[in-house]
């Protein structure tokens, strides 16, 4: 008896050795980023004109965080579905450091939690431009220099390096 016992613990640390933290996600593509990059956006920029609709993720009706894991996706790389999981994905960079591909997160709700992200497509006058799915116009293109966007701007992440 006391064998099976020490079995079953042996078992059991094996276990939560193996449930260790999970590692983020980055997706290395040494030569190919700009056409990772590139594909990403075309696919995020499909979607322009796309109704918002929560929790969607096709072209009659899409979310944020829909945009963007179906924009990656298409790409062959696979990204959370939300963005409480997208915001702990890739690494934390600097704004200044955006460029195309990357994402960026916003505090819109009234709880002020990350609520909102988008993508990346272009950098102009050193400010990020990006795509994503606005509760109210649908998908966009907005600019980080808009108030309402740089005041909720909370962080910026990449995904690949």
């Amino acid at each position: 008896m006391k064998h099976v016992k020490w079995s079953l613990l042996i078992v059991i640390c094996f276990l939560l050795v193996g449930c260790g933290g999970q590692k983020k996600a980055v997706v290395k593509y040494p030569k190919k980023r700009v056409a990772v990059e590139n594909t990403v956006i075309t696919h995020a920029k499909g979607y322009l004109g796309t109704p918002y609709l929560y929790g969607g993720n096709s072209r009659k009706g899409i979310d944020c965080s829909g945009l963007i894991h179906q924009s990656f996706s298409k790409s062959k790389i696979s990204v959370p579905r939300t963005v409480s999981e997208l915001k702990k994905t890739g690494y934390k960079i600097s704004v200044k450091k955006a460029r195309p591909g990357d994402l960026l997160f916003f505090k819109t709700s009234r709880n002020r939690k990350i609520s909102h992200a988008g993508l990346v497509i272009r950098i102009e006058n050193k400010t990020p431009q990006f795509i994503h799915a606005s509760t109210s116009r649908g998908v966009i293109v907005s600019s980080l220099s808009q108030a309402y966007w740089n005041k909720a701007f909370v962080e910026a992440r990449r995904i690949v390096r």
